[in-house]
């Protein structure tokens, strides 16, 4: 095999890092406010975990009560007012990056088998900016964002063919890890064939994934690399 043929994408809220305070909601509710003159409660819009940021539009404009297209049509000022609103959240003294995650992704990078991507809900913006914060974004030169696709599962072959496009090779879902904390990060894995791992540093307990049956399903990703190694070594 080609070296560097295993692709290796990851999450990033929960897999990567956390926030001490989250203020989405809120964040989102204000850019409501302001771009489309409605209030939607916190406690009416849907559990953030998993969802991608085009999902999360969607599911409040129909609890305003605004159409989705009047929305989807101006997601560019709405990135533009989401980034500089999660600029003054995404700050280091907010940030906490979780155990050996850095060591890994590091690990990974030095690794002859392994590229790295993103498969993330956050928007392609919002996404290095909590990255660079811990000098993380460099490793990641592709990815596929929550502003590409409502649905999470499509994130996937769009992960896929950007990865084909940056270095020129074709990478296969068999050959594909996706990371991350949620439900929805195993589901998108299952739905298109790649492996999954799922690591109980977010949002979710052990109980709670487990019946989504991931592939791998980790407490945190302390003694990383024999945990990583034992992955790579079992795709054929």
């Amino acid at each position: 095999m080609d070296k560097k043929d295993i692709l290796v994408l990851f999450d990033i809220d929960g897999t990567i890092l956390k926030m001490k305070q989250y203020h989405s909601k809120s964040i989102f509710n204000k850019c409501f406010r302001d771009l489309f003159n409605i209030d939607v409660p916190e406690d009416k819009m849907p559990n953030f975990s998993g969802m991608t940021d085009l999902s999360i539009l969607e599911e409040i404009a129909l609890a305003g009560g605004i159409s989705i297209d009047a929305v989807l049509s101006r997601t560019e000022e709405i990135w533009d007012y989401l980034i500089a609103e999660f600029k003054e959240e995404s700050v280091l003294s907010n940030l906490v990056l979780l155990p050996e995650i850095k060591e890994l992704i590091d690990t990974l990078n030095r690794d002859d088998r392994v590229s790295l991507g993103l498969l993330t809900g956050n928007f392609k913006a919002n996404a290095y900016l909590k990255l660079s914060r811990f000098e993380l974004d460099s490793y990641f030169p592709i990815g596929a964002f929550g502003c590409d696709e409502a649905d999470r599962n499509l994130l996937f072959p769009l992960a896929i063919k950007r990865a084909k496009s940056h270095w020129n090779k074709l990478f296969t879902a068999g050959r594909t890890i996706i990371i991350g904390d949620s439900p929805r990060d195993i589901e998108c894995a299952k739905e298109n064939a790649a492996i999954s791992v799922a690591v109980c540093t977010g949002f979710h307990t052990k109980n709670q994934l487990q019946p989504s049956n991931p592939d791998y399903i980790f407490s945190d990703f302390e003694q990383h690399e024999g945990k990583i190694s034992e992955i790579l070594d079992n795709i054929n």
